[in-house]
């Protein structure tokens, strides 16, 4: 009978801790590319962040970003070029959507 005690606590133990690992949060991936509005070339070397945190990236050789959050949507995507181009602001609601961020000439 202890024996059975024994198993049976260890299994609802175990059932409670692999509920809890599987509860995990995992941060949000947001994508995207910063293309010029005016051409729709892409924008390299583009500041992307979120305004209330510490996230952020630079776009590569062909205006793609990615970014990781662990930020709740909805959230404010901040992207500034400071030669040449307006900086925007954005609110992102789906982050599993991938973002086509367009910048204004100045």
């Amino acid at each position: 009978m202890i024996l059975l005690k024994t198993a049976l606590l260890k299994f609802a133990f175990l059932f409670v801790l692999s509920g809890a690992v599987a509860q995990k949060p995992s941060p949000t991936v947001i994508e995207g590319k910063v293309i010029a509005e005016a051409t729709g070339q892409p924008i390299t070397q583009a500041h992307v962040f979120i305004l209330d945190g510490e996230e952020e990236a630079l776009t590569n050789n062909k205006g793609e970003f990615k970014i990781k959050t662990w930020q709740p949507a909805p959230f404010k995507l901040t992207v500034e070029k400071i030669d040449g181009y307006r900086r925007v602001s954005i609110v992102i609601k789906d982050p599993g959507t991938k973002q086509v961020i367009r910048l204004q000439s100045r």
